[in-house]
């Protein structure tokens, strides 16, 4: 079978490049759900304030969700990537 090594290559970029990204939000979801918890621990409790912060009741149910489907995300660009990877022999 007979491929273009360097658009493998880009595709391989590509795809650590929106690992990347994906890395890096699933950072901040983390930042989010950490504030969450601090805010709903006893010395806290302040719902209030949370929603002054701009959270929703449910955010924390929410962003679980999200962190799953990109995690699902990334699972499936490694499989790509990895699959590339074999292509070129490396």
């Amino acid at each position: 079978m007979k491929f273009d090594k360097e658009a493998v290559n880009q595709l391989l970029k590509k795809i650590d490049d929106k690992q990347g990204e994906i890395t890096v939000e699933y950072g901040a979801l983390n930042e989010k759900l950490e504030m969450i918890k601090i805010m709903n621990e006893e010395e806290f409790n302040s719902l209030p304030l949370l929603l002054e912060l701009g959270f929703k009741a449910d955010d924390e149910t929410e962003i679980k969700l999200k962190q799953q489907q990109l995690q699902e995300h990334f699972t499936a660009l490694d499989e790509v990537r990895q699959k590339l990877i074999v292509l070129l022999g490396k």
